[in-house]
């Protein structure tokens, strides 16, 4: 049995907010990757901040963008100033938004090599 296509969209946004109270060093991002196949998407959001819990907004991004799950990764920052919570939702949808719009046949491969001078 085959498979149909495997569809991926890929996007990142900015999430500093407009006016921050600090000089910025290195910006914070959200990024968003969507699979598909068959007709069945998952979506995989990552953002640069050390917590987020939003169950109503993964509701929301499962019925808009007609997903099966919805994935938040986090990398955790002790530097970071406080984002808007309005803010940093219309943010995830505009990554979201970005990624559904910029769908492209993925192929995905695997390999492995032996270095037996780096045994671990």
């Amino acid at each position: 049995m085959r498979a149909g296509p495997l569809m991926a969209g890929t996007a990142k946004i900015n999430i500093i907010p407009p006016k921050p109270k600090y000089p910025v060093h290195d910006s914070l991002y959200a990024r968003a990757l969507i699979l598909e196949a068959d007709g069945s998407r998952i979506a995989f959001v990552s953002l640069n901040l050390g917590g987020y819990t939003n169950i109503p907004l993964v509701e929301k991004l499962k019925s808009r963008f007609n997903l099966k799950e919805a994935y938040f990764c986090l990398q955790h920052t002790h530097s970071s100033e406080t984002v808007p919570r309005e803010w940093l939702e219309r943010q995830i949808l505009s990554v979201m938004e970005t990624a559904s719009k910029n769908m492209f046949e993925a192929h995905v491969s695997g390999g492995h090599r032996y270095f037996p001078q780096r045994r671990i």
